[in-house]
């Protein structure tokens, strides 16, 4: 774990210096989805309503963010 833990942190890292924070950020937050996701597979715990809701809601977020910031590349490169 400790291992899998450091490559993520480098790994986060390296795309915090390669792209913009606000593209990343939401990314990161995917990891509570994750969580629910192994939690609920190898422990058998089962999310409950605030758990789908806040999930909900991160993944919403990370579409619109990836497409707001698709079209704004898009805009740059038209010019």
């Amino acid at each position: 774990l400790g291992s899998l833990g450091t490559v993520s942190n480098i790994c986060f890292a390296q795309a915090l210096k390669d792209v913009e924070t606000n593209s990343i950020s939401p990314m990161f937050f995917l990891q509570l989805i994750w969580a629910a996701a192994i939690g609920y597979v190898f422990f058998a715990e089962v999310p409950d309503l605030e758990t789908w809701i806040g999930g909900s809601i991160i993944f919403a977020a990370t579409l619109y963010t990836t497409g707001r910031e698709a079209r704004l590349e898009r805009m740059r490169g038209a010019e």
